[in-house]
């Protein structure tokens, strides 16, 4: 490279920062809050805000407005906050979903729950138990 004379225009930064990686913010989720998601998601899909490939980005800006009106409490939710957590609800909808089809599962229309008797759950509950080892577990 020939030397024009120009000073250099590179920003020199530490290696340290350029390897830094962004903390992500862990964020619990209420009821209250899983039920405002849903409900301004139930609204948006009856108003065609839900596109075959998923939600329009503005639906996840509704939610978003929608759970910081509702609660104070709510300001640490984002809109990929909120999109991961209709990811994880949609998630275990479909798990408990397939229970009641498995051997020994049941569904309670009253309780709108799973029913097993213990012998069914033990052997479920012991495979989780050892995928999830890694995190602390209270039975």
């Amino acid at each position: 490279m020939a030397d024009t004379g120009e000073p250099l225009n590179h920003s020199i930064e530490p290696i340290a920062k350029q390897t830094e990686k962004k903390k992500t913010v862990n964020v619990y989720w209420s009821e209250a809050e899983d039920a405002k998601l849903v409900e301004v998601l139930l609204e948006e899909q009856a108003n065609g805000q839900q596109a075959e490939s998923g939600w329009k980005k503005a639906v996840w800006t509704k939610v978003i407005i929608a759970l910081h009106q509702e609660s104070p409490a709510s300001k640490n939710k984002t809109a990929d906050k909120a999109k991961t957590r209709y990811d994880r609800l949609k998630g275990d909808y479909k798990a408990v979903k397939a229970l009641p089809d498995q051997s020994g599962f049941g569904w309670d229309d009253g309780k709108q729950r799973v029913t097993a008797p213990d012998s069914v759950w033990e052997p479920l509950i012991e495979v989780r138990r050892a995928r999830f080892s890694h995190l602390v577990l209270s039975t």
